[in-house]
């Protein structure tokens, strides 16, 4: 087993998702910031006109005034996360707010939930190690079968099939990297399926890093630390071995 230091930066917006979508009862814009709200804190903030003004709207579902009532009550203490938006997803908030036809639905990025910051998990870079090495084997077999079925040629290449406690990769592991909100914004997003393009794309409201292409300058290098055990390779059942170096060097030419 060895340990490395290492550090990773974004050269393009990414976003992980968390499962987490918010709606407009949850969090309010203002000032060109995503304010999300700590809901126990605020209903206690709220003086008892205000609690029982609250109550009533939920008991008459009326929803409009619901959705701006965080806004036009809530103070700065009650605010859990705050992270930049878009200017075009503060006017959209401003002009839909009022609309239940439109949803408002934020996506946003796995949050620590003590330091209240977002996180890139350990799972999800180990996963993007395993695709460059992956590409590796692809380059070096180009048998049409493997290329027309991922999954068949990753579980043939790494010898694992359907039993996981084979895998190789359980030879890296990658700790979950800890983010700045202040490093990260909500964008409008489209999302395309490649597989489905009749579908077209449809829009998305997600947080996402700065990186050096959307903020020239701006763009933070995270350091962390990996372990990589050496023996779990070498007494793998791969054709060909892969050392850490590889690995380095399958990522950068990794497209």
């Amino acid at each position: 087993m060895k340990q490395f230091q290492a550090s990773i930066e974004f050269l393009t917006p990414v976003h992980i998702g968390s499962g987490e979508s918010l709606g407009p009862y949850e969090y309010f814009i203002r000032d060109g910031k995503f304010n999300k709200l700590n809901m126990p804190k605020f209903i206690s903030s709220l003086t008892p006109e205000q609690r029982k003004s609250f109550l009533d709207l939920q008991d008459r579902d009326e929803q409009i005034k619901l959705r701006t009532f965080p806004k036009q009550n809530a103070k700065k203490e009650t605010v859990d996360l705050q992270i930049p938006v878009s200017k075009s997803i503060e006017n959209e908030y401003n002009q839909k707010i009022s609309g239940l036809q439109n949803r408002l639905d934020i996506n946003l990025f796995p949050q620590d939930g003590v330091r209240k910051k977002p996180f890139l998990p350990g799972s999800s870079l180990k996963g993007a190690f395993r695709t460059a090495i992956l590409q590796m084997f692809v380059k070096k077999n180009s048998t049409q079968d493997f290329r027309n079925n991922e999954k068949s040629f990753e579980s043939t290449i790494l010898k694992y099939a359907n039993d996981m406690k084979k895998d190789v990769f359980r030879a890296l592991k990658i700790p979950d990297i800890s983010l700045e909100s202040t490093e990260t914004e909500i964008l409008d997003c489209q999302m395309f399926n490649p597989k489905k393009p009749a579908q077209g794309s449809f829009d998305q409201r997600m947080q996402v890093t700065f990186s050096r292409i959307s903020r020239i300058g701006q763009s933070k290098a995270y350091s962390f630390e990996f372990l990589f055990y050496e023996d779990l390779i070498s007494k793998a059942n791969l054709p060909e071995k892969f050392s850490i170096q590889d690995l380095g060097n399958s990522c950068n030419e990794h497209i």
